[in-house]
């Protein structure tokens, strides 16, 4: 199922659609932003133990636009800066294909803060 994200991409940047279709790919082709709430595990037990390391060369060496520059500075990222502001507030996972995709809820009402 297409997402709306997916749906889009495809209007608005078909370099950047490409680059996520080919990702969704890793996951037999499941679109985190079609899944339903009730297809996630929001335990402690859906997470697996990594550190920064792993996630680093996983971004930089495989599925990413980041460099290992960035990855190095990782607390300047966006993503970074709203964890930290509890702007993501609830995280949830879903295993497929031996990977584990991870879907994140935010409060939209602490992102002007950001």
């Amino acid at each position: 199922m297409e997402s709306e994200y997916l749906k889009s991409l495809l209007l608005n940047s078909r370099d950047v659609a490409k680059r996520y279709i080919m990702k969704l790919r890793l996951v037999n082709g499941l679109d985190p932003f079609s899944l339903n709430v009730s297809n996630l595990d929001y335990s402690i037990d859906g997470v697996p133990p990594v550190a920064y390391v792993d996630i680093a060369s996983y971004l930089v060496f495989t599925h990413s636009f980041y460099s290992h520059v960035q990855m190095k500075a990782y607390k300047g990222l966006e993503l970074y800066k709203y964890i930290e502001s509890d702007i993501v507030v609830k995280v949830g996972t879903k295993i497929e294909n031996n990977l584990i995709i991870f879907v994140g809820q935010g409060s939209f009402s602490k992102l002007a803060v950001c």
